[in-house]
């Protein structure tokens, strides 16, 4: 997967094979809790998914990244959850960032 690196592209490992670690880590940790009344549409690993792509293809914004998950074949079929991601929920779950699962994640690694 090409991917801009200051003003560089370079070839980096795929999305799969460099999230391949975390896959008994992800079995473990604790999960991601709504700050709402409603449930999350996503889970630790589908957010540590869209969160490695949005770095990885250096995003300028949420909503830059957003649109590629919903217009990207690569990112619809490989990044973004089954059913899809609304703006509102993307942001619900990135607003918390996430902390307490990449914390778990990151002692693990």
């Amino acid at each position: 997967m090409p991917v801009k690196y200051y003003s560089w592209w370079h070839i980096a490992l795929s999305q799969q094979l460099l999230l391949k670690p975390l896959q008994q880590i992800l079995i473990k940790a604790p999960p991601l809790k709504s700050g709402s009344n409603k449930p999350l549409a996503m889970n630790t690993e589908e957010l540590l998914n869209i969160l490695t792509y949005y770095h990885l293809q250096d995003f300028s914004s949420g909503r830059e990244l957003l649109q590629a998950l919903e217009e990207d074949d690569y990112a619809r079929q490989f990044v973004a959850p089954a059913d899809g991601i609304k703006r509102s929920t993307f942001f619900d779950t990135v607003n918390d960032r996430g902390v307490e699962q990449l914390l778990f994640v990151f002692t693990e690694l």
